[in-house]
């Protein structure tokens, strides 16, 4: 093979390189931007969450100092829509968390297929 030729093979196999380089550095930034956006809409509603127990918890003062009630429950006609919204806040983000939780096991999957591919590339040479 001339000097030439091998140059020719050397550069090929660079470029090779470097496309596959960027197209794993692109994948891990979009999975990195999704697994953001997914933290930032946890947070959100973990605030949200924050905020109506507070309500709850002035709502259940309001009942048992303000208004003299003896006793609340789970069942008090004035804090079931609270209960309610929280619960269902709660949800939202137990589904987010899997998103979230989900994207990080994929990341490690494509992370143990390219560890793998990279081996046997290295292997064949």
């Amino acid at each position: 093979m001339s000097f030439k030729e091998k140059l020719n093979q050397i550069i090929e196999k660079s470029a090779e390189a470097s496309a596959e380089f960027f197209t794993q550095v692109k994948d891990k930034t979009k999975e990195a931007t999704e697994k953001s956006v997914l933290n930032v809409e946890i947070f959100k509603l973990e605030q949200q969450v924050n905020k109506k127990i507070a309500l709850l918890g002035a709502e259940v003062y309001d009942l048992l100092v303000e208004q003299g009630k003896g006793s609340v429950s789970a069942r008090t006609p004035d804090l079931v829509p609270l209960l309610e919204e929280i619960k269902n806040l709660k949800a939202a983000i137990d589904k987010k968390q899997e998103e979230r939780d989900a994207l990080g096991k994929k990341e490690e999957s494509q992370g143990n297929k390219e560890k793998s591919s990279t081996q046997e590339n290295k292997e064949s040479e």
